[in-house]
């Protein structure tokens, strides 16, 4: 694998970093609020239901961690 190293001095800006100052800025300037609130409010429903099945994912982890101890100190005991 080749490894490039690059050192921005003082006096020179790279091209891409120039592109990006610049695209920050056109969109800072471009978009209203209105389209900030719009993208906002069309992610929480996906954003929501994502949180959900985080949620349905932790209890049916936490059910099955505790099914799997219990069938453990049942099958120790039954040993015993």
């Amino acid at each position: 694998m080749l490894l490039y190293c690059y050192r921005v001095s003082s006096t020179e800006t790279p091209p891409f970093l120039l592109v990006i100052i610049v695209g920050i800025r056109m969109v800072l300037v471009g978009v209203s609020l209105y389209w900030v609130l719009l993208g906002i409010v069309a992610c929480m429903p996906v954003l929501s239901i994502g949180i959900c099945m985080m949620l349905l994912l932790l209890v049916i982890g936490v059910s099955a961690v505790g099914w799997c101890i219990e069938k453990r100190l049942q099958h120790s005991s039954m040993t015993a």
